[in-house]
């Protein structure tokens, strides 16, 4: 065989493993290509984001989370090292819908917009998915540093691209976290070379790593009254250098079964009495712990709103006569009262009464024999006072009215006025003169009586001499 046909033949056999090669390159690409536009599937809007799912659940290290249409399901209820699930099953009227679950390493815990083309993938779960009836299930795990975690349908979805009006409805949660930096702080000793002649010295490359302790120092604090006199506030704050998972319980009742607090981060949430069953001036204490450790308890009292108002007449105050209204605060918060007339809005209504501040009065004006339906309602309290009042400041006295022409009467005989006594005069009768005259026969008595006496002593005065 000479040397060109050998040649020949080895050309020929190079040609035939080029056209082979090429076409399964070729082959791959476009099958790659087809892959590649089969996995954005549907991008239909009425199956973007949480409306793809007829149900769908996430969970956080094997947890529920609540969720709910908006974008914010993930916020603050992650950290690093968490495992994190996706659980769907897609609408019946939404088939070969593309759903991901990623998680990258970040620059820092929060998200900065100039950073997110520096975060790298770290794990991904994404496929298009068939609306069969079926749950579908996502997995992956967050980075033990700072990280990044997106949920997302229809199409792969870049850290930046929520910030993206056209891309935002397909997002359904994310969230940024961690306490350090993904990439070791490393110390550098360039190389260098000596030359003395006869001999060369050469510095070795040194590396170094550097690893920052974790400082865990979470707490809580509380305030008695909320804005609205309502309930409660109770702040959740974390000013350690790793996330912190807060639990939380009043009066038997839970507050908070797994929050996620950031390092560095506090969270604030307000509560109400009604959502713990606390009574009116009844007092209960608000447990706080963290990772299982007590942190704080709180004492608290349904005593924030506490209100009450009346209405009663009034006649000749210095304002004048009219309905006075008297308001009472002497609770912890401001409140507000509305105040109708015969339903109608009176003028300076409403009436705001400062937090202790007690009789607090207003004079609504009236005229005489009015009367008016006065209603008081508390927007806060909801105290609600109803009084019809009449005012009457003028008391009319029964008159009896004369006739202008008597009635006929009886004649009555006239009397004579009893005489007036002056003295006292008594007179006795005499009797009547009868037989003979005995006065001369009375006086020659008398002379005889009056002689024979005279005769008795002269005999007694001779006995004596005798």
């Amino acid at each position: 065989m000479s040397f060109r046909s050998s040649l020949n033949r080895r050309g020929a056999v190079a040609a035939v493993v080029g056209i082979v090669v090429g076409a399964t390159v070729l082959l791959s690409q476009a099958g790659s290509a087809s892959a590649a536009t089969k996995a954005i599937g549907n991008t239909s809007p009425e199956c973007q984001g949480y409306k793809a799912f007829s149900s769908w659940d996430i969970k956080v290290d094997g947890k529920s989370i609540p969720h709910g249409k908006g974008r914010e399901n993930l916020t603050d209820r992650t950290h690093a090292g968490d495992t994190v699930e996706l659980f769907f099953k897609l609408g019946s009227n939404c088939d070969n819908v593309y759903v991901g679950l990623d998680s990258y390493t970040a620059l820092s815990d929060h998200y900065v917009a100039s950073e997110a083309s520096k975060q790298k993938l770290f794990q991904r779960q994404a496929d298009t998915y068939k609306a069969d009836g079926s749950t579908h299930h996502l997995k992956v795990t967050l980075p033990d540093c700072y990280y990044q975690v997106d949920a997302y349908t229809s199409g792969q979805f870049k850290p930046g691209d929520y910030t993206l009006d056209n891309k935002f409805d397909r997002f359904l949660g994310g969230d940024n976290g961690g306490s350090k930096s993904c990439v070791a702080s490393t110390t550098t000793v360039k190389p260098t070379t000596t030359t003395a002649k006869p001999t060369t010295t050469t510095t070795a490359k040194i590396t170094t790593t550097t690893t920052t302790p974790v400082v865990v120092k979470p707490s809580a604090s509380g305030k008695a009254c909320s804005a609205d006199g309502l309930g409660f506030t109770v702040s959740y704050a974390n000013k350690g250098t790793s996330s912190q998972v807060f639990t939380s319980s009043a009066n038997g009742k839970v507050l908070e079964s797994g929050l996620s607090v950031a390092a560095g981060k506090t969270v604030t949430k307000d509560y109400t009495f009604a959502q713990i069953g606390l009574a009116a001036k009844a007092t209960t204490q608000v447990v706080v712990k963290a990772d299982t450790k007590q942190v704080a308890s709180l004492d608290i009292t349904n005593d924030c709103l506490e209100v009450s108002a009346s209405v009663a007449p009034r006649c000749d105050t210095v304002a004048g006569s009219g309905a006075v209204i008297t308001f009472n605060n002497p609770g912890k918060v401001d409140e507000t009262f509305e105040v109708t007339r015969n339903g109608v809005a009176i003028d300076g209504s409403p009436v705001v009464v400062k937090a202790g501040e007690t009789a607090k009065r207003s004079l609504l004006r009236m005229n005489e024999d009015e009367t008016a339906v006065l209603k008081i309602v508390g927007v806060r309290s909801g105290l609600n006072v109803q009084k019809t009042v009449t005012l009457d400041c003028t008391q009319v006295e029964a008159t009896t009215v004369v006739p202008t022409t008597a009635p006929p009467t009886t004649p009555v005989p006239p009397t004579t006025a009893a005489p007036q006594v002056l003295g006292e005069q008594i007179t006795k009768p005499e009797l009547a003169h009868t037989g003979t005259n005995v006065m001369p026969w009375m006086v020659l008595g008398t002379l005889l009586v009056g002689i024979g006496a005279a005769l008795l002593g002269a005999r007694r005065r001779i006995a004596d001499v005798r």
